[in-house]
């Protein structure tokens, strides 16, 4: 899957002849994915059905769009490369997860992390299209979701790896984090900030490390954290973008959202139901579709899910995430579940800014988490028994 979404990230730099690849490797790791970590004696709960269900119909109301709209390929095209991913992925959440595969992943998002640390600062060469001024970080912002966002899981499980995994972990989201400040990207910034906040909670949630650790860890992180605010107040030129921004809170998408709300609101039945994958609603900037006068999208999950399922799909969303965190912190004796609560808190706070559902790792890491929380064999498993089953080295 995330190979597919690196296809789909380069597709615009080297050749349109990669997004064939892209449909392929998506759709089918898709389905191999959940089948090799589905069982299918696990009994769903009400609010699992009721997910289940609305995503068929969703994408059953896409499918029959598709023969209604002029443009059948483009739709149809759309997807089975991309789209699709978005309403399947979420089942992974409520199947029976093997810790196998979820080494698999933690190993995998490290390798990622890794590229991270190199990719990232190289977007400008790579994407030779990015202009200057505020557009000027689009490149950054793409790979950083792609590599450095990987490492949120590497960093929350930090006590089962080996010391130079975390590290490597760490400078992968400070790279990206230091961009993020001069570039002035906020969501992105609020985003590393929450798994940096959160890791120093797993400090004291686990219980492999002495109490000695966990006091010269919380001086490390505490000495990191007054020597970035110092270099910040004395480079205060080199940051005076993102303080304006920040300033500015999220006044630059107000007029988007007014647009969309006056839209819906012309149609309330949509604010339940939703308008399917291929979703669109009227603005006056900003368009995708300059004949129609429309926009197949907005810069928040919380209206983007209300875009493409309505009130219905965005409830069931908040349901099955607030029942696995609550799971993960309070039913749970371990750090891995704790550390998936954090991601799927991290996911609900990163939804406000932006945070929409993506073709990448970073959105599969959600639901394996809810998936995580969600098995109770997991949950009652001690964090010795996990460091020897998932702890890289």
């Amino acid at each position: 899957m995330t190979l597919g979404t690196m296809l789909y990230t380069f597709e615009n730099v080297t050749s349109t002849n990669l997004a064939v690849i892209r449909y392929c490797l998506i759709t089918s790791s898709t389905f191999f994915f959940i089948k090799y970590i589905s069982n299918t004696q696990k009994r769903l709960n009400i609010t699992s059905v009721l997910f289940f269900l609305w995503t068929l119909v969703i994408i059953n109301f896409s499918l029959t769009e598709i023969t209604r709209g002029d443009n059948n390929y483009i739709l149809l095209k759309r997807v089975m490369s991309g789209e699709i991913l978005l309403y399947v992925l979420p089942l992974i959440g409520f199947c029976e997860i093997n810790l196998d595969i979820v080494r698999r992943i933690i190993q995998f998002a490290f390798y990622l992390a890794i590229l991270g640390c190199f990719l990232v600062p190289m977007a400008p060469y790579i994407y030779q299209e990015v202009r200057a001024g505020d557009n000027s970080a689009f490149g950054y912002e793409n790979l950083s979701r792609i590599f450095s966002a990987s490492a949120t899981i590497v960093i929350l499980t930090f006590p089962y790896h080996n010391k130079k995994i975390t590290i490597t972990s760490v400078t992968s989201i400070l790279v990206s984090l230091i961009i993020f400040l001069v570039t002035a990207r906020r969501n992105m910034i609020i985003y590393y900030v929450s798994v940096l906040v959160f890791s120093f909670f797993t400090l004291y949630w686990t219980k492999t490390l002495s109490e000695l650790k966990k006091f010269y860890l919380s001086l490390l992180i505490s000495l990191l954290t007054i020597v970035t605010v110092i270099l910040f107040l004395i480079n205060l030129d080199l940051f005076s973008l993102v303080i304006s921004r920040f300033e500015s809170g999220f006044e630059s998408r107000d007029f988007i959202i007014d647009e969309f709300v006056d839209d819906f609101n012309s149609s309330p039945l949509d604010w339940y139901t939703g308008r399917g994958i291929f979703g669109t609603f009227r603005t006056s900037i900003l368009m995708t579709n300059d004949a129609a006068g429309t926009r197949d999208g907005i810069e928040n999950g919380y209206l983007t899910h209300i875009l493409r399922g309505g009130y219905i799909y965005l409830v069931l969303i908040i349901l099955v995430s607030i029942n696995a965190v609550i799971k993960g912190f309070f039913e749970s004796k371990n750090t891995l579940t704790k550390a998936c609560s954090s991601i799927i808190i991290i996911y609900l706070i990163d939804m406000v800014g932006f945070g929409i559902p993506e073709n990448h790792i970073k959105y599969l890491i959600v639901w394996v988490s809810i998936a995580i929380c969600n098995n109770k064999r997991i949950r009652q498993m001690d964090d010795q028994s996990l460091a020897n089953l998932i702890g890289l080295n």
